[in-house]
């Protein structure tokens, strides 16, 4: 009976159950194609609010950033000292009293209507944060109970925290599978945005430079050295962009009148004054890139919203063809519902097959109907094992099959394999970007050689290959040296072509599985594996070598030869417990004293080497207490003429007796250097020697015109806070300016900022001198502002031909140039002789008299004040 009334089943139930099959797969088919639409809508909608986002967070970090100054300003004018101290005068600190809390007010108003209009979401969750970090500075800013160090951090640390979700959420657009036409454009956006980030905090870091003292100064110059080398390094980037119209209002923004006015590059050296001067000119540039800004985010959002409509416009095709296809399937099974009967049967089987996607090899008897219907199935049937076989090859990544079979005729196919193809070419485009964001992230844009992120991942992978399998891993801290000088002499682009050839150098003498990366500045790091020491300094060597070999560089026209040489700190780990840090620390010591000795070599990073750290930090500790208790004294060593012996000037020695050694001279003054007291030092030198001359000079009523002279450290000599320490010492003592004199060493010739310090001060009387080793070319001292050169006592005692031709060169262009040439370290007089005969007229060293207490100099001037009377 149930078998009779299965075969008695109308032909509406055997065509229905025939058509079902393929029916049911065009909509599961059709159903994907429209989720791939959907998904493909949606990140088109998402990447429009991330660029929405990142637009709207770089107006509250431009703020912030725009706020900091005023906030620094305010602060400095509530302290007279400071205010004085920054260099504003009388008149500027009347007018900034005046106006600065309504520049702050405003600043802080637009910087609250930033954050007010910021677009709740997860790419914009920082500015809440943000405004409570910023009020809480805020608070403690007007309250007076944050130093400026303090501000500048908090104002920094939150313009940082704005920028980086600027970022992300700018890579996010970037990343959310967009056209080939708006991935270059969301690039573009993030190079604008990146532009304005430097732009728009130069001028606080820059006044904030000016007016911070100590290592809050140091670290202020540099962030404000690497945001103007960032933002001049971006203004030339601008033939990167991808489209015309932004490249010209690119070269537009940067040819503005408003973006000259400001000079990266002067920024840098810019007092306090003048950097309130050029708030409203920076001001006016971040108007520029902020409407730079908006054009290049309008740009993407165009093209974003182009990607939309072209997905949208596609999702309704598909949906209509999807529809379409379920009206044509219906209404073909009424057609052929009524012209065919019982030969349906034989089709069922078929359509079984067909919705397993296999093609099918059916042979059809029957009505022409019937036989038209089975060749549909057919065709159906062979799309289907088509499009199966092409998403099975995208689920498994293998994208080349999915593009490359033919496909099926039919708009419905069609769309099918458009949709393939689109998924195909997101993905590519995807991981392009990808590989791309990773590369810029791993690497140096200048040499193309890994970053220091990527240094520390090889070597993280080193330190935990070694301690599962053994072996070694070197790591070589390379220091070039004599870089500084070709940039100062040749200028930052040979600098630049300096470091890409010792980049290329490096590589040519590396394995392959060794790994190179710039650390920054002049500095590179070498990882190499499984070499013992003998193999890594040799390694080393060859670095040392390879970049010695002499250069030839082009610098306006004209062929430079600059010599460049590099100095390696070499240490081996074939154990466990070593981390990157730890051995980048230990390279970058041996690389340290490298330099020490001579530069050019290789040390290798020992148990000598930590003795001598250990030691190294034990008389810094020792010398710092020493200072605070006042343990130091100053001796006396008298300067004379070389003739006559009438006492010239006394040179000031500090002498430390530690635990019953006796350091003295330039024992203490590179113990005080190496452990970061070279300003301290020199400041207690000063203000020692300083009060005895004044009491020398008012003893028994009679004056003593003899001058002092004060050697000062490296350090001490740049320190923006010299012309401070001399004053107080001169003060102090009630001294005028010429009893004082100051000497420098020979490398403190090329530094800008002595030579600054050194000339400001000659403007109030106190005098300046160069101790010469022969290493400073000649052609600068006519520059110098000195008065005296003093030859160096391995100059004068040499029994080099070459030495000797050396200082009879260096005396001969001093006194050309009119300066007082000294002797130092003057022990025979066979070197008397030959100092003189070189034209020195003054001299010092143990043939005069070794340094002595202030009780002994006072006795000893006496003495000879009684033999020249005695002669006469």
């Amino acid at each position: 009976m149930t078998r009779e009334r299965r075969r008695g089943r109308s032909v509406w139930q055997h065509l229905a159950a025939l058509v079902a099959v393929p029916v049911l797969a065009t909509a599961a088919l059709s159903a994907g194609v429209v989720q791939s639409h959907l998904g493909q809508v949606d990140r088109a909608v998402a990447a429009h609010e991330l660029l929405t986002a990142s637009l709207e967070l770089d107006a509250v970090r431009r703020a912030v950033d725009q706020e900091l100054l005023p906030t620094l300003v305010v602060t400095v004018i509530r302290d007279d000292a400071a205010t004085a101290r920054a260099g504003f005068s009388p008149l500027e600190r009347a007018r900034l009293r005046q106006d600065a809390p309504e520049s702050l007010a405003q600043a802080r108003t637009l910087t609250d209507r930033a954050v007010a209009a910021v677009t709740p979401g997860r790419a914009t969750a920082v500015a809440p944060a943000v405004a409570e970090q910023l009020r809480a500075v805020r608070v403690a800013a007007d309250a007076g109970l944050s130093a400026l160090p303090d501000q500048l951090n908090a104002y920094l640390s939150a313009s940082d925290a704005v920028r980086l979700a600027e970022t992300r959420a700018s890579v996010r657009a970037a990343s959310a599978g967009l056209s080939e036409q708006s991935a270059p454009r969301v690039h573009d956006v993030g190079l604008v945005a990146e532009l304005t980030g430097h732009a728009s905090r130069q001028l606080p870091l820059a006044f904030a430079a000016a007016v911070l003292t100590g290592q809050d100064r140091v670290l202020a110059a540099r962030a404000l050295e690497e945001a103007t080398g960032s933002y001049e390094h971006l203004v030339h980037q601008g033939d990167a962009l991808s489209t015309s119209v932004l490249r010209n209002a690119w070269a537009q923004a940067m040819g503005s009148s408003v973006a000259e006015s400001i000079d990266a590059t002067a920024v840098q050296h810019l007092d306090a004054p003048a950097a309130v001067s050029l708030r409203a000119a920076s001001s006016l540039r971040d108007a520029v890139l902020t409407r730079l800004l908006r054009s290049a985010v309008d740009d993407a959002l165009a093209a974003s919203d182009a990607d939309r409509g072209t997905s949208e416009r596609a999702l309704a095709r598909a949906v209509l063809l999807c529809v379409l296809a379920l009206v044509l399937a219906v209404a073909s099974t009424l057609v052929v519902a009524r012209r065919t009967a019982r030969p349906l049967r034989r089709l069922s089987e078929a359509a079984r097959r067909a919705l397993d996607g296999e093609p099918l090899d059916l042979p059809l008897r029957g009505p022409r109907e019937v036989r038209d219907v089975g060749d549909a199935l057919r065709s159906t049937a062979e799309g289907l094992h088509r499009v199966r076989v092409q998403a099975e090859a995208v689920a498994r990544g293998d994208l080349g099959p999915a593009l490359d079979r033919t496909p099926v005729p039919g708009r419905l196919a069609e769309a099918v394999q458009d949709s393939l193809e689109a998924v195909v070419h997101a993905v590519a485009a995807r991981d392009a970007l990808r590989a791309e964001l990773v590369h810029r992230a791993t690497h140096d844009p200048l040499t193309g050689l890994p970053n220091r992120a990527a240094v520390l991942s090889a070597l993280d992978d080193a330190v935990a290959r070694v301690a599962a399998d053994g072996g070694t891993t070197s790591v070589l801290f390379v220091d070039l040296d004599g870089f500084k000088q070709v940039n100062d002499r040749c200028g930052h682009a040979a600098g630049d072509e300096v470091l890409r050839t010792t980049a290329a150098r490096l590589r040519a003498q590396l394995r392959g599985d060794d790994v190179v990366a710039r650390l920054g500045g002049d500095e590179f790091v070498v990882v190499a594996r499984d070499l013992d020491a003998d193999g890594a300094r040799a390694l080393g060597e060859r670095l040392v070598a390879a970049v010695s070999e002499p250069l030839e560089l082009t610098v306006d026209g004209t062929l430079r030869t600059p010599s460049v040489g590099a100095s390696v700190g070499l240490v081996v780990s074939s154990g466990g417990g070593a981390t990157p840090a730890r051995l980048l620390r230990k390279a970058d010591t041996a690389v340290y004293r490298a330099k020490a000795r001579g530069r050019g070599c290789v040390v290798v990073h020992d148990a000598d080497l930590l003795r001598e750290e250990a030691e190294r930090d034990a008389v810094a500790h020792d010398l710092r207490a020493a200072l605070a208790a006042g343990a130091l004294e100053v001796r006396y060593e008298p300067v004379v003429h070389a003739t006559s012996g009438a006492l010239l000037a006394w040179h000031a020695v500090p002498h430390w007796d530690r635990a019953g050694t006796a350091l003295s001279g330039s024992e203490v003054v590179g113990a005080a250097e190496a452990a970061g007291l070279g300003r301290d030092l020199g400041r207690w030198l000063l203000h020692a020697a300083a009060v005895q001359t004044s009491q020398w000079r008012g003893r028994d009523g009679a004056p003593d015109d003899v001058p002092l002279t004060v050697r000062l450290s490296p350090a001490h000599a740049a320190d923006g806070r010299l012309l401070d320490d001399v004053s107080d010492a001169l003060v102090t003592a009630e001294l005028p300016g010429r009893a004082l004199a100051l000497s420098v060493g020979e490398a403190c010739g090329t530094d800008p900022s002595v030579v600054w310090n050194l000339r400001t001060l000659q403007a109030v009387g106190v005098l300046a001198g160069l101790e010469a080793s022969g290493s400073t070319p000649l052609r600068e001292l006519p520059a110098l502002p000195v008065r005296a050169l003093a030859l160096a006592a391995d100059l004068v005692s040499s029994d080099d031909p070459a030495q000797r031709l050396v200082l009879d060169l260096v005396a001969a262009a001093a006194q050309r140039l009119g300066l007082l040439v000294a002797a130092t370290g003057v022990t025979t007089d066979d070197q008397l002789e030959r100092a003189v005969a070189a034209g020195a007229t003054a001299v010092r060293g143990p043939l005069v008299a070794a340094p002595m207490t202030a009780d002994e100099a006072r006795c000893w001037r006496a003495d000879l004040v009684e033999a020249v009377s005695a002669r006469t």
